[in-house]
């Protein structure tokens, strides 16, 4: 906000000389000025908060000084041995003495324990071992210990024990229910979403707590500025340049597709230097897609849609539940029957998962499929489902579960969904947060802080 406010502010001095333009001229004349402007990453800082060097703090006042780092090697940092000339060689040159900072860092100090409001922070331990007091706070201390007597224990003592802190902490008032820190909330039906995609099914049975803070408290997690492409941009990149490369009049060859996905991650914002790198990883991996698994295929191919909507109703408390999803590609197959295939830059499911019920996404695309609910896509019978891993170590993954057919995965996705639905159109059924955690599919959600599992993770059980 304060960059965005500064470049307006120029945008609008810049604009007085030239006098009036053309409103055409204004997109180029912005995006010029805001080219040369730098935005830092991270979260902003408090406008009355202002971290200051030594020499910093020397020019200026605040109402509290916090000086940190009083450990010795840290300040005063210890001079370095001079390799070039003993000590007592440097004073027969009149050359400055190595020790001369150290005054320098003792007059800082001096100067600025003086303020009115100051608090001075020390450390037990430093870089996984005890760390010693600065030799001024041990004068510090002595000096008050002599001039106190028996009241400078007191005047000495930490402000607080952050070990009490943690104590009350812990207790638990005989008024408050049990668990009352692990998050259950219970929205209204009528406020309960009432679209999700497949994808999103998914995070429902993991994280049920994910899809109340998104799709009712409507809460994202913003992206950093200046911030490298992920592993979501990558995977994006790659399906758009895959979805080029099957365009009509598109040559069909691995230079060709290569420059397609090299174009498409610059774009995507990776860096030269990493495509570069990655060039021989990728042409491996074109290699393998055009030779070892597109072309034996191409035959068996009447009609293909690439990045194809679609979706289909289920039934929510009485009222429409839509079911939504964007198939990679779907084929027509000389039999009639359809294939889906869904492009992975990072580790597919596992048929072990998807037979679980815990990884639904393509059962539930075989479920619209067979109902007719891809877009232009006729409805009939799906015969294969297949995750394609487009990556370094990559390989096909054929959707097969023992004992079970497609058309029975999508039975059972379609009766297990109805099963959760139903569930949720309960009003006393919570959003819980990781319910079931041995199967999270990440380490941590974008919500774990505020469902404050810090606190009451390690205190329940499982359900």
């Amino acid at each position: 906000g304060e960059a965005a406010a500064k470049l307006l502010e120029n945008m609008a001095e810049a604009s007085r000389p030239l006098g009036a333009l053309p409103t055409s001229s204004m997109p180029g004349l912005l995006e010029t000025l805001a080219s040369g402007v730098s935005v830092a990453s991270g979260e902003a800082s408090h406008p009355r908060l202002n971290i200051w060097g030594p020499l910093e703090a020397r020019l200026q006042t605040a109402d509290k000084v916090i000086l940190a780092g009083l450990s010795e090697g840290v300040w005063p940092s210890l001079p370095g041995a001079d390799s070039f000339l003993p000590r007592h060689f440097r004073q027969r040159l009149n050359l400055q003495d190595t020790e001369a900072r150290l005054g320098l860092s003792a007059h800082d100090f001096a100067q600025l324990a003086c303020a009115p409001n100051v608090t001075l922070l020390t450390s037990k331990r430093r870089d996984d071992a005890p760390a010693v007091n600065s030799r001024w706070v041990w004068r510090l201390q002595t000096l008050a210990e002599g001039a106190l007597d028996d009241g400078a224990k007191a005047a000495l003592s930490p402000l607080a024990d952050p070990r009490k802190w943690s104590a009350a902490l812990q207790e638990s008032d005989e008024n408050l229910p049990a668990n009352f820190a692990r998050p259950a909330p219970t929205p209204p039906v009528e406020h309960r979403p009432k679209r999700l995609s497949v994808t999103r099914i998914n995070t429902l049975q993991r994280d049920p707590y994910a899809i109340y803070s998104e799709r009712i408290l409507r809460l994202r997690k913003l992206d950093r500025l200046d911030a490298p492409i992920d592993a979501r941009q990558r995977g994006t990149a790659i399906h758009a340049a895959l979805e080029d490369f099957e365009d009509a009049g598109q040559k069909k060859s691995a230079a060709a597709l290569l420059e397609l996905l090299e174009n498409r991650l610059r774009e995507a914002g990776q860096g030269e230097d990493e495509i570069l790198s990655l060039r021989a990883v990728n042409e491996r991996t074109i290699e393998w897609y055009l030779s070892e698994w597109r072309a034996p295929r191409s035959a068996d191919i009447q009609t293909m849609w690439l990045e194809v909507d679609g979706q289909t109703r289920f039934d929510f408390g009485g009222s429409d539940f839509t079911l939504s999803a964007q198939a990679d590609r779907v084929e027509l197959r000389s039999d009639g029957s359809l294939s889906i295939v869904d492009f992975k830059t990072g580790a597919p499911p596992t048929n072990e998962q998807i037979n679980a019920g815990l990884e639904q996404q393509m059962p539930l695309q075989a479920v619209i499929a067979e109902s007719g609910g891809f877009s232009g896509v006729p409805a009939k019978d799906v015969g294969a489902l297949e995750y394609v891993a487009f990556k370094a170590a990559y390989k096909a993954s054929p959707v097969k579960v023992k004992n079970k057919s497609v058309s029975d995965l999508a039975v059972d996705a379609k009766a297990g969904l109805q099963v959760l639905l139903d569930g949720y159109a309960r009003e006393e059924q919570p959003y819980l947060s990781v319910p079931r955690i041995q199967f999270i599919s990440r380490y941590s959600s974008d919500y774990d802080r505020l469902a404050r599992r810090a606190e009451w993770a390690g205190e329940v059980s499982d359900e």
